[in-house]
């Protein structure tokens, strides 16, 4: 995570979302989460996580100086949904974002993106090899400190 670190916030926050796209309970969130001013990922970014089913959890990425929203990939090809919530692992100084996919037999597939601010885009890193089956924990932390 070190390797990749955020830069501070530089203006003022933004005051409303940028061409996201979303339903009205995702929506709602993520103006909660914008006018909060709350900096979790990347040094002025806010990753806000959001329920999809029972099972599933879908994230953006909330660009607190311009209000943009990035999408997080939580499924790649001939993957499942990222099924825990602690799979999804960020840092409020890093511009680093590890995603877990289950891949269908109980593994979890680690994909690493790097979040580029200028742009709104995640860009890939690339895949851990598959890590044993695991299952969820209503302790895992997705923040990491």
């Amino acid at each position: 995570f070190f390797e990749y670190p955020g830069a501070p916030l530089n203006r003022a926050h933004a005051t409303r979302l940028m061409g996201a796209d979303e339903t009205p309970d995702a929506r709602a969130r993520l103006t909660e989460a914008l006018l909060s001013g709350r900096i979790n990922f990347a040094g002025h970014a806010a990753v806000v996580e959001l329920p999809c089913g029972v099972g599933c959890r879908a994230a953006r990425i909330l660009d607190l100086e311009t209000g943009r929203v990035t999408p997080v990939p939580l499924q790649g090809a001939g993957l499942g949904t990222a099924v825990c919530p602690e799979r999804i692992a960020y840092r409020r100084d890093s511009r680093l974002l590890r995603v877990g996919i289950d891949d269908g037999d109980g593994h979890s597939v680690l994909s690493y993106y790097v979040w580029d601010p200028e742009s709104a885009q995640l860009k890939p890193l690339g895949l851990a090899p598959p890590r044993p089956p695991s299952h969820c924990t209503a302790s895992g932390a997705r923040l990491l400190r």
